[in-house]
């Protein structure tokens, strides 16, 4: 079925890819091509035939296409119980020990997104800005909101040639998850899954690792919504995930990033300072408290923010704690070569000479 999401000539059937240089799909054996535009016009026949999908969220995206189960809920409860005793030093590893039984399964919905980016770049602070077009193959974004994308994105990696159209013929063994992300906070995330994979090409074609992307442009990308298939456990802010797929197994505890650091740390510093200068100028206790509280004014209002905080900075996490995915007990994921272009993919300069060695003041 990997039929569906590979990109073919609709002349000769040969798969096709992305010419940068000349900004236009194009067949390696006639003498078809088509623009960005018109190949987003050119669609599966069978998605005709497909029926709006109930309930969907205000991305208002119809899924073109899904995993299906490949493990069993018995199987998923192995794996997620394995995990939680290899990590039972974690609340989430033993939430994963706790609940492996009561796990549910789910298709999520995602974006399956390929084609050409349009960025402007900048090699180092002193060189200008130059234009850089370039072609990104198969990438995921979620796109629901009720999930972590943190640890969605530790086993998104899926089989992609098992891929089957979604339609009123499919198999729906499990419930779907609606798209419930609004179109700027889905574009936002568009947006910094597609720097992620295009900033290292960059750096890599220019031979400069300070290279950096002032804007990339993604509206000519391909965008194929897709089902992908978990099973999870939840318990408040945490929550353990399987791949029901490949059986990639991760989990997160968003409550791991709330607290009070802001407050604790200034404090901690403050009687430190306070006990320091108490022990060095042998302060009674009135001096003492005077010296506290001009202390405490002074590292709360320098650190108040945490914007100075050298705890946070050392050990603390922006973003929720995630455990890592387990690889080891999952199958190498196949069908990648479904997105790969096979023309040249190396970022394009239009600015340099045609060798892309040096640039044309």
């Amino acid at each position: 079925m990997s039929d569906i999401l590979q990109l073919h000539c609709p002349k000769c059937g040969t798969p096709i890819g992305f010419d940068i240089r000349r900004q236009k799909y194009r067949c390696t054996s006639c003498s078809w091509q088509a623009t960005p535009a018109r190949m987003k016009e050119i669609r599966p026949e069978w998605l005709e035939s497909v029926g709006t999908f109930a309930g969907q969220g205000r991305t208002g995206q119809v899924p073109e296409a899904m995993i299906p189960f490949a493990l069993k809920r018995e199987e998923a409860m192995v794996r997620m119980y394995g995990w939680g005793k290899a990590h039972n030093a974690l609340p989430e590893g033993r939430l994963a020990v706790e609940q492996s039984g009561t796990l549910t399964g789910i298709y999520l919905p995602f974006q399956l997104l390929r084609g050409p980016v349009h960025a402007r770049v900048k090699a180092d602070e002193r060189q200008r800005e130059d234009i850089c077009e370039g072609c990104l193959e198969g990438f995921t974004v979620s796109m629901s909101g009720q999930m972590n994308e943190a640890v969605l994105d530790r086993v998104a990696s899926v089989d992609w040639s098992e891929a089957e159209p979604f339609g009123s013929g499919s198999v729906i063994d499990h419930p779907i998850q609606y798209p419930d992300l609004t179109s700027d906070s889905l574009e936002k995330r568009v947006q910094k899954k597609a720097q992620a994979k295009f900033l290292p090409d960059v750096r890599k074609a220019l031979n400069a690792p300070q290279a950096k992307l002032v804007s990339l442009n993604t509206d000519d990308l391909l965008t194929v919504p897709v089902l992908l298939p978990f099973y999870l456990v939840r318990s408040g802010r945490m929550m353990v995930i399987v791949n029901g797929q490949t059986g990639e197994v991760a989990a997160t505890n968003e409550g791991a990033q709330h607290g009070y650091p802001w407050l604790l740390e200034p404090l901690v510093y403050t009687v430190f300072a306070t006990f320091l200068l108490m022990a060095l100028l042998n302060l009674s206790t009135i001096p003492s408290l005077i010296a506290a509280v001009v202390l405490a004014l002074f590292f709360f209002g320098f650190m108040g923010k945490g914007r100075r905080s050298l705890i946070r900075k050392l050990f603390g996490k922006k973003e929720p704690a995630v455990a890592d995915a387990d690889k080891e007990i999952s199958p190498v994921p196949r069908g990648d070569e479904l997105f790969e272009n096979p023309l040249d993919n190396t970022p394009y300069f239009p600015a340099r000479d045609h060798k892309q060695t040096t640039f044309v003041p």
